[in-house]
């Protein structure tokens, strides 16, 4: 609020004519709006919009005095009160004018008129209200006035009146006589200015029909003042001046008439926000708003042939992430301001999340383009499209029928990338979105876009797609949905809210989810299949028929029951499609992108895609690779099915060791368009969505399905003997056990190998006390050698030593003896060896020891003293001799404790755990309990990272631990200890299990 300088009367030179208001910073751009604000009949450009106001100040002392200042209602007030979205789209303009030097209404029109039509001529989209006080409105309608050598008026929207009279005034006669006397003074007021405004006057009405004439399309808004001017300034010949609301009216139908409670100078000087003040801001606030709106909506280009389905759900996460980096200025490149690639896996919602944003955001953008960049054929296309609807003239494509010209070069695509990069800072903001841009090499960088104003957004199945954008651009990776949104969208099919169903109809559409794993096509897919099957028979005449269903909990099971027996019929169901606007099944999104992924790698990335199906999708760990190439060479006829683009996958470097080379390569076609992706395990591994598991699974790149099943046999019994033949790879049995194939799979299996192969995974399976399984399998193995082999190989024996391991394991002890004693090829040691543990488990503990000694002097002499076989030999003849109560004889076989200590760090070895155990208890039979709790929190720590807390010998350590530390003194610990070995039962068994209840009442 700045001073008015007292008795100015002349405006300076530089103040004249069209003046910025400067109350906010709104740049200058090719549309948007103007507002001019013109005083009126003999009123200083300094003061006529400013009103002089008393406020409280203080002084240097700290005390309160009045003060006088002006307000000026537009700079202070009413620039401050608009919108935001109107602020950015509007500048504000005094038109100052000096009357003294003026002679008639027509000049001063054609003053007007020159320095509007010099705004329009610069900015011809750009629009214009003018707001003008008193006898100055009707110099804004003389500037109406068809012979104007520029025609501006479409231009101009709206007129707001501030006490104009239309009609002339009664007061005009005595005015005109005050004029001459101020005019005998050398005041200059002109009477013939004032004569014109007589009420009725021709002159008057030929000027209002001129108007008429040519402003329909305007809006006029007329103030009047309620109140008579009282204490103006004529020496008492104008105190009764008053523009009334007959002559403050226009006679047009829709000119509207608003009355303000205050006298003819009270309406355009406001020095509070008070009620009258109100009413003028709020009917400007209106006609900047329409105006606005309709300028965007005549010049504004929303080229986009899709909109989001009926049933999207709202990705408020996503949403939000997508608004923030298109928020971002694009670091590293000039040709554009923002960019962002949407990448995912395909039926993800890339693209709907793209319409959304389109959507949700049309008045932010001028211009919004949409390019199917699916093909170089779709591309031309759209951009025809676009072309058309930008209005702009495209020639004809006169390239020649077999020539291979580039997509740039194409008519349409030219003329739109250039109207796009020809857009400047006075032009509004555009974006482009490039949906399905899979294909790069298909012309995708040649028509990405450029220019200071735009915006760019690619969705893509490839994660590489952000590499086509300009540098800087920012990139979005859309995931599965969460189980509320996923949920959320099934039931949006049955017109069901998630929020008010009932719980168990809320937890069935979770499973039902779940066996999706949240897919949003999937969902899609799955709530059209499910509404057109649980409609009701009633009549489709009835206006509530898609409304009404059978028990929506009934429709979900059925559902349910209906994917686990039937998933690949319902995954390609057609009928269904036609419900849900998305062009593809589940199986189509797959075919196209195990299609893309042929087209762009020469590795045999598809083939690795459906052998790695055969695993647990949730994570394929690499180490599985590792493993098999080392078993590759420990036993090479395990091999003998496996092809040689799998070998070449396990293939070894100069120092026999895996080349991983290879193998990080074939993947990385599968991530680009996500069909896998790396697991977030503590070691690197691949993880896939379940819908890619079946889909690849049933993939036939081959043209033998069935030889999938056989490699991954193959695959996993060499993996099997590496980490049995190892017992630093004891942690790895369980992580392992997943992935096996199980028996069924293998029994119509043909090949040679196939005996050897089972008897493998046979051998894994007992390993990890899959019994049942191990049993199967080494029976189908030993069918399989007697066949191949016949009955006395070494081979066939070495599995019937197997299965009676596993008999031994079942208490089928004496199976188990006579399985491993009528072994006739005796020097098969394995058999010996459990033969020795049936001894021992019928107390023969001599036989079983002499037993031990003669294996363990085979093992030393063949395998040698470091062999796993050799060392878990000499921990079960220590074990032996320890119950005996051999105890010196013990202690020569067992380790040192600088042995085992560092034989545990390394990894689980059995004869250093035997070890620890030995020394553990010694230390408490010495009262050392200190040293025996230390060796058993070791040991205990050893087996949980072995074996897992549930293992039974873990537990078994933890008791041990537990009645240490009672023996101790402390009680605490060894309650706490109680506790949780109290608590693996809940845990495995669950709180109503019977064991619980009995544990209980004990």
């Amino acid at each position: 609020m700045h001073p008015i300088p007292a008795g100015r009367s002349v405006c300076p030179e530089e103040r004249l004519w069209l003046v910025p208001a400067h109350c906010f910073n709104s740049t200058m751009t090719a549309t948007g709006l103007d507002i001019i604000l013109v005083h009126g009949l003999g009123s200083n450009p300094d003061t006529t919009w400013h009103r002089l106001v008393e406020s409280q100040s203080h002084d240097d002392s700290g005390d309160p005095s009045l003060g006088r200042r002006y307000v000026n209602w537009v700079t202070d007030f009413f620039c401050e009160d608009l919108p935001a979205d109107v602020q950015k789209n509007t500048r504000v303009f005094f038109y100052n004018y000096e009357v003294a030097i003026q002679e008639r209404r027509t000049r001063l029109g054609q003053e007007l008129f020159q320095e509007v039509s010099s705004l329009a001529v610069k900015t011809p989209e750009r629009h214009f209200i003018l707001v003008g006080h008193s006898y100055v409105g009707l110099v804004i309608k003389e500037l109406f006035h068809s012979h104007r050598a520029v025609n501006i008026f479409q231009q101009i929207k709206a007129a707001v009146f501030l006490g104009t009279p239309h009609r002339g005034s009664a007061s005009a006669l005595q005015g005109a006589r005050v004029a001459h006397v101020f005019r005998l003074f050398g005041i200059g007021t002109f009477p013939e200015i004032v004569e014109a405004v007589r009420y009725d006057s021709v002159e008057l009405q030929d000027m209002h029909r001129r108007f008429e004439a040519i402003s329909n399309h305007l809006r006029i808004v007329n103030f009047f003042e309620k109140r008579e001017t009282a204490g103006a300034s004529c020496w008492g010949f104008c105190s009764d001046l008053m523009v009334k609301e007959q002559s403050a009216t226009m006679d047009r139908p829709n000119a509207e008439i608003i009355g303000l409670n205050t006298d003819h100078w009270g309406l355009n000087k406001f020095g509070e926000r008070n009620s009258n003040y109100k009413r003028l801001r709020n009917k400007l606030i209106e006609l900047m708003e329409a105006t606005i709106a309709d300028a965007w909506m005549a010049h504004s280009v929303y080229s986009v042939p899709e909109s989001t389905d009926n049933m999207y759900t709202e990705r408020t996460d996503l949403s939000k992430s997508l608004e923030a980096k298109l928020g971002k200025e694009s670091e590293g490149s000039t040709k554009i301001r923002h960019a962002v690639a949407i990448d995912g896996i395909g039926g993800a919602g890339k693209t709907q999340l793209a319409l959304r944003y389109a959507e949700a955001h049309r008045r932010q953008y001028d211009t919004i383009l949409w390019i199917d960049a699916g093909s170089a054929a779709t591309i031309k296309e759209s951009f025809y499209r676009c072309a058309r609807d930008l209005r702009l003239s495209v020639e004809p494509d006169r390239t020649k029928p077999g020539h291979q010209a580039s997509l740039k070069d194409g008519p349409a695509v030219h003329i739109a990338l250039a109207w796009l990069q020809n857009r400047n800072q006075l032009h509004g903001e555009w974006l482009v979105i490039l949906d399905n841009a899979d294909d790069h090499d298909g012309g995708v960088r040649d028509v990405i876009p450029s220019g200071v104003r735009g915006s760019v957004i690619i969705t893509s199945r490839d994660k590489e797609c952000v590499e086509t954008l300009y540098p800087g651009a920012q990139q979005l990776q859309v995931d599965i949905m969460t189980p509320p949104e996923s949920s959320s969208l099934f039931l949006r099919y049955l017109n069901l809210n998630i929020t008010e169903v009932p719980r168990d109809v809320q937890e069935e559409s979770l499973r039902v989810c779940e066996n999706l794993q949240h897919l949003p096509l999937a969902a899609h897919l799955a709530g059209a299949h499910t509404r057109s099957h649980c409609l009701k028979n009633v009549n489709p005449e009835d206006d509530r028929y898609s409304r009404i269903y059978i028990d929506p909990k009934g429709c979900l099971e059925r559902y349910l029951q209906n994917y686990q027996r039937h998933r690949d019929r319902l995954l390609k169901d057609e009928i269904s499609k036609r419900l849900f606007p998305y062009k593809f099944t589940i199986w189509a999104v797959w075919d196209s992108s195990l299609y893309a992924v042929d087209k762009m790698s020469s590795l045999p990335s598809r083939l690795l895609l459906t052998f790695l199906a055969h695993m647990v999708h949730t994570n394929i760990p690499e180490y599985l690779f590792y493993f098999a190439a080392g078993g590759l060479v420990d036993e090479p006829a395990l091999a003998s099915d496996v092809p040689q683009w799998l070998l070449d996958l396990l293939s070894l470097n100069e120092n026999s060791r895996w080349d991983c080379f290879t193998y990080d390569q074939a993947p990385q076609q599968l991530r680009l368009f996500g069909l896998v992706s790396d697991s977030r395990g503590d070691l690197p591994g691949i993880t896939m969505h379940s819908l890619v598991q079946w889909r690849a699974k049933i993939d036939n790149p081959s043209g033998a399905n069935h030889s999938l099943t056989l490699y991954h046999t193959s695959f996993m019994a060499v993996v099997s003997l590496k980490v049995l033949s190892h017992y630093e790879y004891v942690p790895f049995w369980r992580q392992i056990l997943p992935h096996l194939p199980p028996p069924k799979e293998l029994l119509s299996l043909e090949s040679w190998a196939i005996g050897l192969q089972c008897g493998m995974i046979g051998a894994m399976y007992w390993r990890c006390t899959r019994l049942k399984e191990a049993e199967e399998l080494l029976v189908l193995s030993i069918d399989k050698l007697n066949v191949a082999l016949g009955s006395e190989h070494s081979h066939t024996l070495s599995q019937k030593a197997g299965m009676a391991s596993v008999w031994y394991e079942n208490e089928r002890v004496g199976e188990a003896f006579e399985a491993a004693f009528g072994a006739e090829d005796f020097h098969i040691i394995s058999a010996k060896a459990v033969l020795e543990l049936c001894l021992r488990k019928q107390s023969q503990l001599d036989k079983a020891e002499n037993l031990l000694v003669h294996i363990l002097e085979v093992y030393n002499s063949t395998l040698g003293p470091e062999h796993s076989h050799t060392l878990n030999t000499r921990a079960n003849l220590a074990k032996i001799l320890l119950d005996r109560g051999h105890w010196l004889k013990a202690k020569g076989l067992l380790m040192s404790g600088h042995e085992w200590e560092k034989k545990l760090v390394e990894a689980y070895h059995p004869l250093a755990t035997l070890s620890l155990e030995y020394y553990a208890m010694v230390f408490s039979q010495h009262g050392r309990l200190a040293d025996a709790d230390e060796a058993l929190t070791y040991l205990l720590e050893t087996k949980r990272r072995t074996f897992g807390p549930e293992d039974p010998r873990t537990l078994e350590t933890m008791v041990a631990l537990g009645l240490s530390l009672f023996e101790e003194g402390r009680y605490a610990e060894a309650e706490v200890m109680t506790a949780d070995i109290l608590d693996i039962p809940r845990k495995l068994l669950g709180g109503e299990h019977p064991s619980r209840d009995f544990n209980q009442h004990e």
